[in-house]
């Protein structure tokens, strides 16, 4: 299992797509086209999107939308989520499907999206088949077809590496689907398994435990028991003084940060100080001592790169 999930998260990287998979079930859909009402979502309190909510079901499924969405479980990790229409059928459909073994190439997944969910893609057919990698395989196609005469349009794609993977597809009425597309993909980027069994509280959780600032003394903070722990306390001078952690997974596929210590200390630019040729990008402060960076406010992805 915790090798079908890291092959799941190789294809989040190459799709933009975050995903976690456990097994798949031979449940499948109700419709969704029809007069049928799903259940409603429960929701809980989570800091989520203005205007979304939250899904939280079995196995610890989460799944955040906008309010107005529902979402269905199919068992074993699958679920669609859909926006009802005036009438109660579906206009906009997100489908996430596990496969614990995948026969044949990912590209006849995808061209056999009917027959996995005929319910949801009722005699679909499937252009500009196309492979987005082919280790691990990733195959994309475009999508269309016409429940109750009702022209939908969309993307399906199917993730294998060996013999497991995931089928995902978004769809929606062909008119609507410009504006569409970028909340469903928010969709598929967004949902996670938190591990519980779909009861309040019952998420598993690591085992925290306490980690000491070894250089200093500083601070303490709590860390997942049998991760890698470095950091600290870093002094750069007597009042430059940087804090940070860095904790690693056993399986070394998950990195948390807390502060860098290859950020100094900044000070914005002044007229008067780029009159005296302190200007954006040199350093103020010569003795070493309280040394800062000139440099303006930027945005974090503008700061990063």
């Amino acid at each position: 299992m915790t090798a079908f999930r890291k092959s799941l998260r190789n294809a989040a990287i190459l799709i933009s797509v975050s995903i976690f998979a456990i097994p798949t079930s031979n449940a499948v859909p109700q419709s969704i086209y029809g007069k049928e009402k799903p259940a409603p979502a429960r929701q809980v309190r989570f800091e989520i999107p203005q205007g979304w909510t939250i899904h939280r079901g079995q196995s610890g499924l989460v799944v955040f939308h906008p309010q107005g969405w529902k979402v269905q479980e199919q068992g074993g990790g699958a679920f669609v989520a859909f926006r009802p229409g005036a009438g109660g059928g579906a206009t906009a459909i997100v489908y996430v499907q596990p496969m614990e073994k995948i026969e044949g190439k990912s590209s006849g997944v995808v061209q056999g999206l009917d027959r996995i969910a005929p319910q949801l893609f009722p005699e679909v057919k499937v252009m500009g088949l196309r492979m987005a990698s082919t280790k691990p395989e990733v195959a994309v196609g475009e999508i269309s077809f016409s429940p109750r005469g009702q022209a939908f349009q969309g993307i399906a794609m199917c993730f294998k590496q060996d013999l497991k993977g995931a089928l995902y597809a978004i769809a929606s009425t062909r008119s609507t689907y410009p504006q569409d597309e970028p909340v469903m993909k928010q969709i598929l980027s967004r949902f996670f398994y938190s591990g519980g069994s779909g009861q309040e509280g019952s998420a598993s959780a690591p085992t925290m435990v306490p980690w000491r600032d070894p250089l200093e003394g500083a601070f303490s903070c709590p860390v997942p028991q049998g991760w890698k722990v470095d950091g600290g306390m870093k002094r750069f001078s007597a009042l430059d003084t940087r804090p940070e952690v860095l904790t690693i997974s056993p399986d070394s596929q998950v990195l948390v940060r807390i502060g860098d210590s290859f950020i100094p200390p900044m000070t914005l630019p002044t007229q008067l100080g780029m009159s005296m040729g302190f200007h954006e990008g040199r350093w103020y402060g010569a003795d070493g001592v309280n040394k800062q960076l000139i440099m303006r406010y930027l945005p974090s992805t503008s700061f990063l790169t």
